[in-house]
């Protein structure tokens, strides 16, 4: 999911629909909870910033839940994007 983020921000989509759509399909294929954390120059901006986005539940403290973690970078025009996604299955 992180990698298909970061792909589609490369090509120019707009952030915050790629994020709510992709946080979508996550709890339509069954996830209790979503993450999502972009950081860097978000959509082109002069200052850099972070934004986190929630669906759902995501213990990120509890041992017991099986929560997935991925980081991958995404290259833009003007400069990396890091996105993070939690997802608790």
């Amino acid at each position: 999911m992180a990698q298909n983020i970061a792909e589609k921000l490369v090509r120019g989509f707009p952030h915050r629909s790629v994020i709510h759509n992709t946080m979508g399909r996550v709890i339509e294929a069954g996830g209790k909870g979503v993450k999502i954390q972009l950081g860097g120059r978000i959509g082109g901006s002069e200052i850099s910033r972070r934004e986190k986005y929630f669906e759902g539940t995501v213990p990120t403290s509890t041992l017991r839940e099986d929560v997935d973690f991925a980081r991958y970078p995404a290259l833009t025009k003007s400069g990396y994007i890091g996105v993070k996604v939690w997802i608790c299955k």
